[in-house]
């Protein structure tokens, strides 16, 4: 059963998104259900209150490629806030957002959110400083696409992979299961390419699967 809407806000630590998010709907998302589409007009910012939900743009081929992942206290839809400002060109939401694990999101449209944003300047603030970090986050995609080669993204995904797993905060964390095509959409490579490294890291000893989840047994090397 869904939790009462009060407790799910209580859960946000940030008194600036939950306040955000109190002024939305709250609405439950089975996993791979669609919040919105690229190119859907941008009427409302979902603010995550449980779950992950998964930013991806894809080509006129179908092709698809992972921008980021978001938990919760973060949002998606972010066009809304620049529609709701009336800045041109905030119309339509620039990627895909989809449920990646079930979750639970704060609707706010674009009414209230306008309000919140013109009574509530701190809000604005708040919101302006996360769309900075993750002006950042995809400098640095645009980097390693750009200059780092295929082989060099996927050891990065690797070991980061390995890192999240292996924390002092959360030593036992579970890994994340990942299928080839997961790792080809994060890295932005083609499918038969990531499987190619993946073969020969396994062949030379490098790495371990189990179950879709990968460990690293030795160092990777720099390059391949």
């Amino acid at each position: 059963m869904p939790c009462p809407p009060e407790r799910t806000l209580d859960a946000l630590s940030d008194p600036i998104v939950r306040d955000l998010a109190a002024r939305g709907r709250i609405r439950d998302f089975a996993a791979s259900a669609v919040l919105h589409r690229e190119g859907d007009p941008a009427e409302s910012l979902f603010v995550i209150l449980d779950g992950e939900i998964q930013g991806t743009v894809s080509d006129s081929q179908g092709r698809e490629m992972v921008l980021h992942r978001y938990g919760p206290a973060e949002f998606v839809g972010e066009m809304a806030l620049g529609a709701a400002l009336g800045m041109a060109g905030c119309d339509r939401h620039r990627y895909s957002a989809c449920a990646r694990t079930a979750a639970v999101c704060a609707i706010i449209d674009r009414n209230p959110l306008d309000a919140a944003l013109r009574a509530h300047p701190g809000i604005l603030r708040r919101m302006i400083g996360i769309l900075t970090l993750r002006h950042g986050d995809i400098v640095d995609s645009v980097r390693r696409l750009a200059l780092v080669d295929v082989y060099g993204r996927v050891r990065q995904l690797l070991v980061n992979l390995e890192a999240a797993a292996g924390t002092a905060d959360a030593p036992h964390a579970p890994r994340e299961r990942l299928t080839h095509q997961d790792i080809a959409n994060r890295v932005g490579a083609s499918r038969d390419m990531v499987g190619r490294v993946l073969r020969d890291l396994l062949a030379g000893g490098y790495i371990a699967v189990d179950d879709r989840r990968f460990r690293i047994l030795r160092p990777l090397p720099t390059r391949w």
